[in-house]
Order: C-alpha cells, then sequence, then structure tokens
C-alpha cells in the first residue's frame, strides 16, 4: 500500500519530466530549422538574385493581426539579410512609394494563401516585372494542403503571366522544400502543376544548382495566338483556298517561322478585324485593330510593319526593333511629255533664248525703219521690197521670197539670215524626229518642296498623320487612304500605273518591294527626303512574359544577317 501511494505521488512528476523533454526535442528540431531557414534564402538568392544595377524588391504579408507570426517573419527577414553580408541591394514595398520602372528580383514572404492573396492584390505589370524572377517563401504552420496551396498560387502568378517563380517552404522533417512549376511542358500546354524541384536536407551549395532556369526555351510544340494582317512586304498572306491554317510570309512571317523552329512552338494567326488594320493605341476598351487584340490579350504578340511609337510604348509592352526603314514620299516615275511639250526638246533654253532675240532684233529694225525714208529703207532691205517683215518669217519657218533685192549690203544681209535659218531649222528637224519616238518623262519629284510646289495630292493612312501635325498645308491637300486588306499596296499600284498622281507616304521596303514584283514601266520613285526614321518590332500585351526570350532569340538572328538577306529577297 505504501508503493502504491509513493507511485502516485510521483507519477505527475515523471509525466511532466517527459511531456519537457518532448517540448525540449521539438524546440531543438525548431531551432535548427530556423536557423537552416534563412541560410537557404540568402543562399537562394545571393546566386540568382545578386545584381549591381537591380534592387531586391522585398514584400510580406501575414495572416490575421497575429503579432508572433508577424515577429517571426521580421526574425527571418534580420536572419536573411544578415546572412546575405551586404551583397545584395535590398528595397522594402511601400505602397504609396513611385515605381519607376518594374521590379525584376522580388522576395515574398507569406504564411498562408490569405496572406499570399493580400501582396497578389497589388501585383501589376507597373510594378512587378512578369518575366523577372521571384522567391516566395512561407512561414509557419501551414494549415491548408501544400499542394493544393501551391496550386493556388501557381494559377494566379501564371493570370499575370508570371512564370521564373520558387517556393521555399519548411517540411515537418525540418528539411527545405522547393516548388515550382512549367507552364509549357511535353503534351501539356499553359497547365500549373506544383513540382517538387529541390530538397535541402544538410547542406547548401548552389554553385551547380540553377533554380531560375530558362523555362520557355522550349515550348514543347504548344501553340501561341499571333495578331497580324496583311502589310507587304513585312507580312504576306496568300489565299488560302482548302488550308484551314493561316500562312504568313514576308520577311517578319519568315523571322516567325525560324523562331518557332528555335523554340518549339505553333502559331495561331488571327486578323485585324474588319480590316482595321493597325489601328491605335488608347485606354484600354478604346483601342482599334491590331493593337486592341494586342492590348486586351486576344494573341499572344503581334506584328505586321508595328512601328515604334509613344502611344504604343504606354499601353502595350515593346520588344526589340528587328529592323530599321525609312518613312518618305513615292511619287510617280515622272509625267510623260505630251507631244506640244516634245517640240521644245531639241533646243535647250539657251538656244531659244538666242533664237527670239535675233527674231526681236529683226522686228525691231524692220518696224523702225519705217520711221525713216525710202532711200534708207532702200539700202538696207531692197527696193521695191514691200513685206519685209513677212520674208523674215517666211524665210525662218523654210520658205521663199517672191523677189530678191538688188543692192549688195540687202543681199548680203539676206544671205546671213538665210544661213542661220537653213542651221538651225535642220538641227531642229533632226533632233524633233528622234524626240518623236523616244517615251520621255518629266523627272520625278525629289524633295518635299518639289511635291509641295507641284500641287499634287497627298495620300496617307490615318496613322501617317502624326508626322504632319506641324504642318497643315500638308494635311489640308492629303488624302486619306482607307483601311483595308493591303490599301496602301494597292495605292501603290494605282500610282505604278498613272491611274493617281500624287505622293503616298510609305515606307521604303514597300516601294522596293512594288517595284520588284511589277514591270518597269509601273515603277514608283521615292522622294529623297525622309519624313521619319521607321523602326519595327513585335509588340506584346503589358503583363507578358515572351518579351524575354523572343528578344534573346531576334538579336542572335540579327547578329547572322538573315533579316538582312530576307528584305533584300523581298525587295528591289
Amino acid at each position: 500500500m505504501r508503493h502504491v501511494v509513493l507511485l502516485l505521488l510521483t507519477l505527475p512528476l515523471l509525466l511532466r519530466k517527459v511531456e519537457l523533454s518532448f517540448d525540449h526535442h521539438h524546440q531543438r528540431s525548431l531551432s535548427f530549422a530556423e536557423r537552416f531557414f534563412p541560410l537557404a534564402i540568402s543562399a537562394v538568392l545571393k546566386r540568382h538574385f545578386n545584381h549591381s544595377h537591380e534592387a531586391l524588391l522585398i514584400n510580406w504579408a501575414s495572416n490575421g493581426s497575429a503579432s508572433s507570426r508577424q515577429q517571426q517573419q521580421q526574425d527571418l527577414l534580420n536572419d536573411v539579410i544578415r546572412w546575405t553580408n551586404a551583397e545584395l541591394v535590398v528595397r522594402f514595398f511601400h505602397p504609396r512609394a513611385d515605381v519607376v520602372r518594374a521590379r525584376f528580383y522580388n522576395l515574398l514572404v507569406v504564411d498562408g494563401y490569405s496572406s499570399f492573396r493580400k501582396i497578389y492584390e497589388t501585383m501589376d505589370y507597373k510594378t512587378y516585372d512578369s518575366s523577372g524572377f521571384y522567391l516566395i517563401v512561407i512561414t509557419g504552420e501551414i494549415y491548408e494542403d501544400l499542394n493544393e496551396l501551391l496550386r493556388w498560387m501557381f494559377e494566379d502568378l501564371w493570370i499575370l503571366d508570371i512564370f521564373n517563380v520558387n517556393v521555399l517552404v519548411v517540411a515537418s522533417d525540418g528539411s527545405i522544400l522547393v516548388y515550382t512549376f512549367f507552364p509549357y511542358r511535353e503534351f501539356h500546354c499553359e497547365t500549373v502543376k506544383p513540382l517538387l524541384w529541390l530538397n535541402f536536407t544538410g547542406t547548401i551549395d548552389m554553385d551547380d544548382i540553377d533554380l531560375y532556369p530558362n523555362r520557355l526555351r522550349s515550348f514543347h510544340g504548344c501553340p501561341l495566338k499571333g495578331g497580324t494582317f496583311e502589310a507587304k512586304p513585312y507580312t504576306i498572306i496568300p489565299k488560302r483556298g482548302n488550308a484551314s491554317e493561316l500562312v504568313v510570309s514576308g520577311f517578319e512571317g519568315d523571322l516567325i517561322d525560324l523562331l518557332k523552329q528555335r523554340l518549339n512552338f505553333t502559331v495561331h494567326y488571327q486578323i485585324a478585324p474588319n480590316g482595321s488594320q493597325w489601328g491605335f493605341a488608347r485606354e484600354k476598351g478604346n483601342s482599334t485593330g491590331l493593337m486592341k487584340l494586342i492590348q486586351e490579350e486576344l494573341v499572344d504578340f503581334g506584328v505586321g510593319c508595328l512601328a515604334f511609337t509613344y502611344d504604343r510604348h504606354v499601353y502595350l509592352k515593346p520588344g526589340i526593333a528587328h529592323y530599321t526603314s525609312l518613312v518618305l514620299f513615292a511619287v510617280s516615275a515622272g509625267r510623260p511629255f505630251t507631244a506640244f511639250e516634245k517640240l521644245f526638246c531639241p533646243f535647250s533654253p539657251t538656244v531659244w533664248y538666242l533664237t527670239v532675240v535675233y527674231l526681236a532684233i529683226g522686228t525691231v529694225v524692220i518696224f523702225g525703219l519705217q520711221f525713216t525714208s525710202l532711200r534708207v529703207r532702200n539700202f538696207v532691205y531692197g527696193s521695191e521690197q514691200t513685206a519685209a517683215y513677212l520674208n523674215l518669217l517666211q524665210i525662218f519657218f523654210g520658205g521663199g521670197i517672191g523677189r530678191t533685192p538688188g543692192r549688195n549690203f540687202a543681199r548680203t544681209l539676206l544671205l546671213l539670215w538665210v544661213i542661220f535659218c537653213f542651221v538651225i531649222r535642220t538641227l531642229y528637224q533632226g533632233s524633233l524626229y528622234l524626240y518623236l519616238q523616244r517615251s520621255m518623262s518629266h523627272a520625278p519629284l525629289e524633295t518635299m518642296d518639289d511635291i509641295h510646289r507641284s500641287g499634287i495630292p497627298y495620300y496617307m493612312l490615318e496613322i501617317g498623320e502624326r508626322y504632319f501635325n506641324t504642318m497643315p498645308h500638308i494635311l489640308e491637300r492629303t488624302t486619306l487612304v482607307p483601311p483595308g486588306k493591303d490599301s496602301l499596296g494597292k495605292t501603290i499600284e494605282r500610282l505604278g500605273r498613272g491611274t493617281i498622281d500624287g505622293a503616298v507616304l510609305i515606307p521604303l521596303d514597300q516601294a522596293a518591294y512594288h517595284n520588284k514584283i511589277y514591270p518597269k514601266r509601273e515603277f514608283v520613285n521615292v522622294a529623297k527626303e525622309r519624313v521619319a526614321v521607321y523602326p519595327v518590332g513585335f509588340y506584346y500585351p503589358k503583363k507578358s512574359g515572351l518579351t524575354a526570350v523572343f528578344d534573346e532569340q531576334i538579336r542572335n538572328i540579327q547578329s547572322t544577317g538573315l533579316i538582312d538577306f530576307w528584305v533584300r529577297r523581298y525587295g528591289d
């Protein structure tokens, strides 16, 4: 009985000792994870987020208002910054801070899906670069199913086209797990599936680990949506016939074909609606044409002689300029000479001037002699010459006179005039015979001043008027080319055939393409003065993540000279 009483008295002490031992062991495990977690985070940051000219943006949020969770996140961030050894430039997120440009390197610290949504609702393309690097750290105890939590987070990020993201979380055994997702995989296009990427079990060596590979190195045959329209020779859309898929050629179409091969994707093209071609980039909901397709994310990229402009940069995301052309006026090869104009071609203006001077001198002398005596008149052009002026004109045009003068002086004057007229008339008739057989045209207009003085009308698309906002005298004489399938190319055809006489505002390559495919008699000339430099490239939706990978490939293609080769192939 005494042993039973003693056991009852000591049992609470024994249970307390076991509980303390368990708590001590649990606390020791948590302490190990707490020491290891910031070290793993700092290792990832130093390996992938270290850039001398780009700051690391840190943003954090916790569920509810529990001070312990907030304190835990702050302690973690303090340890992370300490372990980075001042190797990183760090900036903490502030909702009212002025954003100069979207942040590329981002660290997000959350303790669940609700806290993640707090940060997510502040994310847009102005603050966060969709092609940037993202590291999400989950702290504290996770109450949701981990796979579901990761899937929700990744799906939300993919809506913003954010895919270079890794999630670090502490497992129940104290190891550090790294999860990610790949939006394009074989037989899985634009799908979000969490993938265990790495397991830190005790050592951290990031030298041979790349947590941020190029996830878009290959699209694994997945389709992308491209917006375009026909703008020869940039994009040429042949008649499809029985083909179900739209085929685009032209030198920008050839560029896309090569990108398809290198990045292993296919393209489903969508044409700008209602023949609206480029359209205008405005506030969302007010854009038109191809700009509307890109801005509203109905396509993944747009191509088709897209020049870089301020409005497009504001509402769309530009790639690099893969080609630079010139905007200038195309004019006809020169108006053909009329038959009457050809009569003046044999002689230069100087010869015509001197001939008129000689006729004027003869006329003045003859009419001046009418006021002198008969004796003087008989001495100059002979006696019984009652129609001296008519004789002058008859000899000039190759006729004869009824009576020759009898005096030597008058005969000498007559002989000199006959010889002069014979030489001039013979040279004129011989040259005129040759000129009448030639196809002759006036020299084409070469400068904008020449075009303006000629009085011919201007033809241009509505988007071309921006070049002449300060030149109302040009806009007053401008006829707008209506949008439609290759409407500008058809206007050039009419100019070359002489159906219209005017100056058409076009890119230089369009004139070169026209002169390559049409006969010489329908060639058009371009003015020597350029209106503007015309860099062209791809445009993407504002939050697109394709820009970086496309730009990298385009730079490589540019360095080979292929784009210049394609341009020459489509132009004269």
